[in-house]
């Protein structure tokens, strides 16, 4: 209750705290609207961002914003409370998902296409529908 007022003022002028007990420090809120705005392009594109990204392109925005050596973050514990108050999550593709690369498939549904656009609609054939074989 001794720092009742600061905590007030902290949650009111960011409202993307999700903590009002341990207040988070931004020394530079530029790089971070950097970083927010990049993973934003990021999902957009349908990429997955993860730790090892955040922290190569914030050393990269550091860099491009002339923050100097002292102030620059050399940890990576910045990290979880970044992903934490934007609700970035990780995620990881497994299996056949994960080694697939988009573009052939992008690629390859336009053969098909092009291929099953020469056939009538009633001479198509949908892969899928295994009840035609005996299990």
């Amino acid at each position: 209750m001794k720092s009742q007022e600061e905590l007030e003022k902290h949650v009111t002028s960011h409202p993307n705290a999700l903590s009002s007990k341990h207040p988070r420090v931004v020394t530079r809120p530029d790089v971070e609207r950097a970083l927010v705005l990049w993973v934003r392009h990021m999902e957009e594109k349908g990429e997955t961002v993860n730790g090892p990204m955040l922290k190569a392109k914030q050393l990269k925005f550091e860099e491009q914003f002339d923050v100097p050596e002292a102030e620059r973050l050399t940890a990576e514990g910045w990290i979880a409370p970044f992903c934490k108050v934007y609700g970035y999550k990780e995620r990881r593709r497994h299996g056949e998902a994960g080694s697939v690369d988009i573009e052939a498939v992008k690629e390859e549904r336009k053969c098909i296409g092009m291929i099953l656009a020469t056939y009538a609609e009633q001479d198509r054939w949908n892969g899928d529908e295994s009840s035609l074989f005996a299990l």
